[in-house]
This record gives C-alpha cells, structure tokens and sequence, in this order.
C-alpha cells in the first residue's frame, strides 16, 4: 500500500508504532528500542507482521554487504547503518526530482504513470531493467546512472548503495562517466522549456554546455568541477522552476563498503574513522 503524508509522519515519529502497544505498556514506548515488536499489518504484512508479536521474527529490511539480515534491531542501534538509511531516501528524493524535470520526454517514450490518488509519478519502474520502451528504457538508464551510479538499484531486496551522486573526486574515470549521464539529462531529456527559461537569466547556456558533451573524456580536474558547478546549479533551478525543492545531490565517500556492512564485519575502528556521519541538529556540519 502508499501512505500519505500524514501517514509517514506517524511511521517515522512513533505514533504508528506506539498503537500497536499494549495500553499498560505505552508509558514505556521509545522509537530507541524495539518499536517494531508488536508488530505493524501495513508496513510487515499480516503474517510477517504476527510472527514479529509473537516473538518469534525479528524483522529484516534487506540483506547488508556483508551478507547479513538488516533486521531493525541491527539497523536502529547503528549509527553508520542509520545514516545509509538517510542517504538511501535522499537518492530516492534525488530521482523523484529527476522524474519531474523529464516528464515531457517520458511521455513521449510512453512510460507507464503510476496514480497513487495524490500524484502521478514513475517511480517503481526504477526498481528493474528492460520494460521494453524502446528510447524510453535509455532515458531511464541515464537518470539510474546519475542516482544510483553503474551498478544501479539491484532490487528490493538488497540494501540500498550508500550516496552515490557525485563520484569521488580521486576516481576520474567514474567522475567522467557521472558528469556525462547528467549533462546528457539535461541536453536530452530534461524540459525544454525549463532550459530556455534558465538561459535567458544569464547562466551558462544549453546550447555551450551540450558542446562540452564530447570534452569530457579529456577534462581536467578543474573543468570538470566548473561543469559540476553548472549542471549542479542548472538542477536547483530547474527544481525550483517547476515548484519544488531540491533534492540534495550526496558526495559517495571513501567508506561506502564499510558503512553498509554490520559491526562484526567492519575491517576498520569505528574510532579510527572520526564522525563521518554528522546526525546532530547543531548547526555545526
């Protein structure tokens, strides 16, 4: 089933979880330990979700790279595990947007619309490959690319990659092939009239940016952090034009394997790595 947004609100704070509770044991409900263990019907299935009350489930979301159950126990005491949740839901906002500023081109490849009742959107043909649309399935490989990276969104059923937008920098080769994806978005498949309106305010235009296509092969480091520059502030308008707020593009970093692999398969200390994840709301980031 879809949630609303109400719905999710009550998911994420705690409200959800706290029903499901016994009346004598509400007084103690934390969204720090063991939330999930009376179960919840919409979110793990009637029988799943009975197993979970009875004891004798512990609930899984995917499968780690380590190979291990990301059951919620795990996940919920684990600052780096929390975190590549976080990132994972920024990237699938990412591709939301992405979705919005291609929506001409996906009409016109004939891309299948889903109607949740609130909004249209192609968001579940993301999660597998080959839907024979003919230009239609390249298009949404592009947009995969930019998200998701070569090795894309497996499947439902394998951990989401930790933030892959924006490769790291030491690795030229994948940063070349992210910047055409998304500088190949913007030539091809993002609105036209989006582009006309964003060149006529001065920035750099469609029309000099779509000739760097063919450079990028033989870019420097400096060029190809000025193309960033370009595509990144062409994407915040474009989001902006069209009504919504961006979606933050994620740096990958040089931890991803580790941060998505349980403590006892981690190769490094904790402690030896620093705060590579900032979770506070202190405005110290």
């Amino acid at each position: 089933m879809r949630f609303t947004g109400k719905q999710w609100r009550e998911i994420l704070g705690g409200e959800y979880w706290k029903e499901k509770w016994p009346a004598e044991e509400q007084g103690s409900f934390t969204m720090a330990r063991w939330f999930w263990k009376y179960g919840g019907r919409e979110i793990f299935r009637k029988e799943q979700s009975d197993c979970i009350w009875a004891g004798m489930l512990v609930p899984s979301i995917g499968q780690l790279r380590c190979s291990c159950e990301a059951t919620v126990k795990k996940v919920a005491t684990d600052l780096f595990l929390i975190a590549s949740v976080v990132s994972g839901l920024e990237q699938w906002a990412f591709i939301y947007q992405l979705t919005v500023l291609a929506q001409v081109k996906l009409k016109e490849h004939a891309c299948p619309v889903i109607w949740d009742g609130k909004i249209k959107h192609y968001m579940d043909f993301f999660l597998g490959d080959g839907w024979g649309w003919g230009e239609g399935t390249s298009t949404v490989e592009h947009m995969k690319m930019i998200v998701f990276g070569e090795e894309g969104f497996e499947s439902r059923t394998r951990w989401a990659e930790d933030a892959w937008s924006g490769p790291m920098e030491v690795n030229l080769g994948k940063r070349r092939k992210w910047l055409q994806a998304f500088l190949h978005f913007f030539v091809f498949v993002a609105d036209a009239e989006c582009n006309k309106a964003i060149d006529k305010l001065g920035w750099t235009t469609i029309a000099e940016l779509s000739h760097k296509l063919t450079l990028i092969p033989s870019m420097n480091h400096d060029r190809m952090n000025n193309l960033e520059q370009d595509l990144t502030d062409r994407y915040f308008l474009m989001c902006l034009m069209v009504g919504n707020w961006p979606a933050e593009i994620l740096k990958q970093q040089t931890h991803a394997n580790f941060a998505v692999m349980c403590m006892n398969h981690r190769t490094v200390e904790v402690d030896n790595l620093g705060n590579l994840y900032d979770l506070d709301d202190k405005d110290k980031d």
